[in-house]
């Protein structure tokens, strides 16, 4: 018996390619971003540089275990826990409030 094929692909990839485009911007935009925190938060740009750090040691360091769950459990699965994770993340940033919340809250988004 024969498949029938769909463009289902298409709309999946649209989809996919949506997720990359927004992660993307979202990483950028905390370097636009920082000066406003900085001012509203009180901090120093050193520890603006720290908590923007904080997202990309977490970043790189769960980028093999990440790919291995993604293996493990499915990348739908995988996919669908990730964009929870991260905008969960987005949100507790937004909420944070001292330097250290917004450490925590960077750390955190990066693993995402």
């Amino acid at each position: 018996m024969k498949k029938m094929m769909t463009h289902a692909r298409y709309g999946v990839g649209a989809l996919m390619l949506m997720t990359i485009v927004i992660n993307y911007l979202d990483r950028t935009v905390m370097s636009a971003a920082a000066p406003a925190i900085i001012s509203d938060l009180h901090i120093t740009t050193a520890e603006m540089g720290f908590i923007m750090s904080a997202f990309f040691w977490s970043y790189a360091a769960f980028q093999i275990p990440a790919g291995w769950l993604a293996d493990r459990i499915g990348q739908r699965i995988c996919l669908g826990v990730s964009v929870l994770w991260w905008s969960l993340a987005t949100v507790a940033t937004a909420l944070a409030r001292t330097p250290m919340g917004l450490f925590i809250c960077q750390d955190i988004y990066g693993n995402g």
